[in-house]
């Protein structure tokens, strides 16, 4: 029965990439999910997907694909789940409202404010006001070098006395 049971957990944790650290897990888990997503196999993808989601605590690139797939699978309220959590990460690299994948969506309640959300994390952000406005004034190399020098600076002094002048 011991030997029965070690080798049920054994096999368990093989399954589960024990013996593999985080990155090799996520080389495999990747290269997986890019395979099944370009081959339209959703269930397979959403699978590899959450393994990845789950392996980078929840990394807002693979919401926001987990969103897509749960959309192309007709999964309307997993998609929105996913779509509402990535927009409210702050991130802009995505546009959910110009992207094909959520069409099914556009007519749900529940967009218009992921929509808002997004559009809003592209606006920036600053509570920072002008205190003071300096004058302006040139102050290229070139007008530095020809003024005159001060009262009491003498040209032999400057060490460049062809520029003091």
């Amino acid at each position: 029965m011991k030997r029965a049971a070690l080798l049920l957990l054994t096999c368990c944790f093989a399954a589960r990439g024990f013996g593999q650290n985080w990155i090799e897990q996520y080389a495999s888990e990747s290269v997986a999910a890019n395979k099944s997503c370009r081959a339209k196999d959703y269930a397979d993808c959403r699978t590899c997907l959450l393994r990845l989601n789950e392996l980078l605590d929840g990394r807002a690139d693979i919401v926001y694909r987990l969103a897509s797939v749960e959309a192309l699978l007709g999964n309307r309220g997993a998609a929105l789940e996913w779509l509402s959590l990535f927009s409210r990460t702050g991130l802009t690299f995505a546009d959910p409202a110009s992207d094909a994948d959520f069409a099914s969506l556009k007519d749900s309640a529940e967009f218009a404010p992921i929509l808002s959300r997004v559009k809003s994390a592209r606006e920036p952000v600053s509570n920072s006001k002008p205190f003071q406005t300096l004058p302006e004034r040139d102050s290229s190399p070139k007008t530095s070098l020809m003024t005159k020098p001060a009262a009491g600076f003498s040209s032999a002094a400057c060490g460049m006395a062809r520029f003091c002048h």
